[in-house]
């Protein structure tokens, strides 16, 4: 048996663990595992009806996530839903689209990328000095300074550019001012500014669906903004960017016909908020891919 099995299934046997179906959690580990089993024609139907429904349940999950703070913020309910539970459930998604585990390297998603060349990659980037080894570090150097850090084949090379290509590698720009005022005042309308570019996009290009060799079905990828305080105990905001031909408006200011003219590479989450009292507020922005590791 995997190790990683024995850490996460029950060890004793109990009430609980009786009542439980073990059969969901040990196709689930096999898929993020990426164990050899997953192609076994013996469980392909299960393993087929996992993989399809998961990310759709996951994104269920995240509705009512959401559904029952805005009541706890109307007041119908005590039950209260920290942000940092919509940013997990975000990650495990993540995680299960890619067929990853909490300690794989996110660089495995890019093709070419064995252990043997992550290792590699990991040495010369100290020889370039890169700042770190990240995936996201890796997308956003040029393709000139790829080439120079000599880790691929020619050939290798440039299948690891075509995905690049496409990764989630994202700017963030967070703004806060009051519209037409040099200052604020305790009765003004603060407007609060997030926006998401794609960098290695044009301004006429978005995203298509996700790729990733371990979910072999369509889906289009998207960022959740979570705007919470500081201890991400409460959700202020939270909102699901998907980019795509027609930009997107359920929370925008501006005119349909303004949006319009706007490059497709970029989203804008824009809302007006009166505190109504003099004080210093902070609050945490929070960009979380649900199909992407490591770009967060």
């Amino acid at each position: 048996m995997d190790p990683r099995f024995e850490d996460l299934l029950p060890k004793k046997l109990n009430k609980n663990v009786r009542q439980t179906n073990l059969k969901p959690l040990a196709l689930m580990l096999a898929h993020m595992f990426n164990l050899p089993e997953k192609n076994s024609p013996l469980w392909a139907e299960d393993f087929e009806y996992l993989r399809r429904m998961t990310p759709q349940m996951l994104v269920l999950l995240s509705q009512v996530v959401q559904e029952v703070q805005q009541m706890y913020m109307r007041g119908q309910t005590q039950k209260r839903m920290p942000s940092k539970i919509l940013e997990v459930v975000q990650l495990f998604s993540q995680h299960f689209v890619q067929g990853m585990w909490e300690k794989d390297d996110p660089l495995s998603q890019i093709p070419q990328f064995t252990p043997e060349l992550i290792k590699k990659f990991k040495k010369v980037a100290k020889e370039h000095q890169l700042p770190n080894t990240s995936i996201d570090t890796f997308c956003r150097l040029t393709p000139q300074k790829r080439k120079d850090l000599d880790v691929f084949s020619p050939a290798e090379l440039a299948e690891v550019e075509k995905v690049v290509k496409i990764m989630p590698v994202i700017d963030c720009e967070v703004d806060v001012f009051t519209e037409g005022e040099k200052e604020m005042t305790q009765t003004d309308a603060i407007t609060i500014r997030l926006k998401l570019t794609l960098r290695n996009f044009g301004e006429k290009e978005f995203p298509g669906y996700v790729h990733s060799p371990n979910y072999p079905y369509l889906k289009k990828p998207s960022f959740w903004v979570i705007i919470s305080d500081v201890q991400k105990d409460r959700t202020i905001m939270a909102y699901k960017v998907i980019f795509r031909s027609q930009k997107q408006e359920e929370i925008r200011l501006k005119k349909r016909k303004e949006i319009d003219q706007e490059p497709l590479n970029y989203e804008v989450i824009e809302f007006r908020q009166r505190f109504n009292v003099v004080n210093k507020f902070s609050f945490v922005a929070t960009f979380v891919s649900d199909s992407y590791v490591g770009f967060d």
